[in-house]
């Protein structure tokens, strides 16, 4: 076998065992979520297009509806980070993150007028080393979403004007019960909608090139 193929065929057990893993820590989440909630995003476009969670992801977001919490269970953890709040498992794998480059995806949406990623590396460096989190939490992980209702639709505020993370009042208030992972899940009403505008009209064709490119706000998964 070539290095090639031994490397590749040692990712495809990383990423399968990991897929494994998400879904086993999603089954004991959901117990603990109190009030409403759903699952978006790149698990969501996985569900839909390919009956199952995306074989690269090493997340899984959750959106919460006003009101709706998480009941910690005990050998979880929790950080707030730029754009989200992570939940993990203690005994999880370390990330091994780019902390610059997770940098510059928060000072985007701080800022999203800035042009070009020239602009967001000029305003980025000039704060990073104050405002940097160093990540503690492990890998795989939970994104949870707190979504605010206004406009006549829910909204998640820091990421409206670069991505579309909304959803209208129709996709929200009629959860739809899904049972593609093997048990039950939330999912939003007519999700096909919603993946077109998150993540494009070409949503149901596959990125192959997913697994060489950084996670970029603007490719489809």
């Amino acid at each position: 076998m070539s290095k090639y193929n031994e490397d590749y065929q040692i990712e495809l057990y990383n990423n399968q065992q990991r897929r494994i893993t998400l879904k086993h820590m999603l089954k004991e989440l959901i117990p603990h979520i109190v009030g409403e909630w759903f699952i978006g995003k790149g698990a969501l476009l996985g569900i839909v297009r390919d009956g199952d969670l995306i074989l690269e992801d090493h997340d899984i977001d959750l959106y919460l509806l006003p009101g709706s919490y998480i009941n910690l269970p005990n050998d979880w953890g929790m950080q707030n980070y730029y754009l989200d709040t992570k939940f993990f498992k203690k005994t999880g794998k370390p990330n091994n993150i780019n902390m610059w480059y997770e940098y510059c995806r928060y000072t985007t949406c701080k800022f999203p007028y800035l042009k070009n990623k020239a602009e967001v590396y000029h305003i980025a460096k000039q704060d990073y080393k104050q405002e940097r989190i160093i990540p503690i939490f492990t890998t795989p992980f939970f994104d949870i979403y707190n979504l605010v209702k206004r406009n006549n639709r829910y909204e998640v505020p820091y990421w409206i004007d670069i991505s579309n993370q909304y959803f209208t009042n129709e996709e929200v208030e009629n959860i739809q019960k899904n049972y593609v992972l093997g048990f039950e899940i939330n999912i939003p009403a007519f999700p096909e909608n919603i993946l077109q505008r998150h993540f494009g009209n070409d949503w149901t064709i596959p990125n192959k090139n997913y697994r060489k490119q950084c996670y970029n706000l603007e490719n489809k998964i």
